[in-house]
């Protein structure tokens, strides 16, 4: 009788939800910093959704997939909007009809602001991880890559973005919730805070790797902005963020622009704005 009481009053008392426990890092989670290896142009992260993945051919056979970069983005080819912006308030300086000068404008916001295509196709070579991304469907996914000059890949893939690990986003990972480095904003000509996802870090170039990040601004949309980042350990932090999938508040700076040509010139930097701040919202 007594455990029958007892049972309906465990029965009865209201369950409260627990919070999911932080999760810790992948171990294999790659740490990007500066190297001096040249045999490739970009090694990075990119976040996104899967939008499938295919084996090609059935001898010699390769891996093919697609990532939408972002969260609520479309298919289209990316440019950084403010350097679009700064080349149509330019204008041309031409004699022609608008529609020509349109045209012209558009070639040149392709040539000089272009920073991807979305989707962004990658190739791999590994059966296991083919295997794995085969079971990712709806959830977000980090994944890591690599874009040599030249490869004996190459002649079986049909992308030069070798695909070397995929991660699932993990919201709750245990991880600071902002790094910040020190600057002094008053000094430079402009400062600012965008809101948003961070979609790619990579290292660029041949020679000086230099940290290298796109941001999504807002939640969804086809907005992005290119940035640079200066500091190695704000780099690693800005990888680490990138596995939450969340938003981050970013607090910027940009240099003065014969500083920023002269630094972007001898260190092969994409831009002329530096991070300073990264907050996880």
């Amino acid at each position: 009788m007594w455990r029958t009481l007892l049972a309906v009053i465990l029965t009865s008392i209201p369950v409260l939800a627990q919070e999911p426990q932080p999760s810790e890092l992948p171990r294999d989670y790659p740490e990007l910093r500066f190297n001096l290896n040249f045999t490739y142009h970009s090694l990075g992260l990119k976040l996104g959704h899967l939008l499938g993945v295919r084996r090609e051919r059935p001898i010699l056979s390769t891996y093919e997939g697609e990532l939408m970069l972002g969260y609520g983005s479309s298919a289209e080819t990316v440019v950084e909007r403010q350097c679009r912006q700064e080349i149509l308030q330019q204008g041309t300086s031409t004699r022609r009809t608008p529609a020509q000068d349109q045209e012209d404008l558009n070639k040149r916001v392709d040539a000089e602001c272009r920073l991807f295509d979305n989707p962004w196709r990658f190739s791999l070579l590994n059966f296991n991880l083919f295997t794995a991304l085969s079971g990712i469907h709806d959830d977000p996914v980090v994944l890591y890559y690599v874009n040599y000059y030249v490869a004996p890949s190459h002649i079986l893939m049909r992308t030069k973005n070798r695909l070397l690990a995929a991660f699932r986003v993990q919201q709750n990972l245990k991880i600071e919730n902002s790094y910040r480095i020190p600057s002094w904003s008053a000094v430079h000509p402009e400062a600012g805070t965008i809101t948003g996802r961070v979609v790619q870090a990579s290292m660029e170039y041949p020679l000086r790797k230099t940290y290298e990040i796109v941001i999504q601004e807002s939640q969804n949309a086809n907005n992005f902005r290119a940035m640079s980042v200066s500091d190695a350990d704000m780099f690693v932090y800005i990888q680490r963020a990138m596995l939450t999938g969340r938003p981050m508040r970013i607090e910027f700076v940009r240099l003065y622009r014969p500083h920023g040509t002269l630094m972007s010139a001898l260190f092969n930097y994409m831009t002329s704005l530096r991070v300073i701040s990264v907050e996880l919202l």
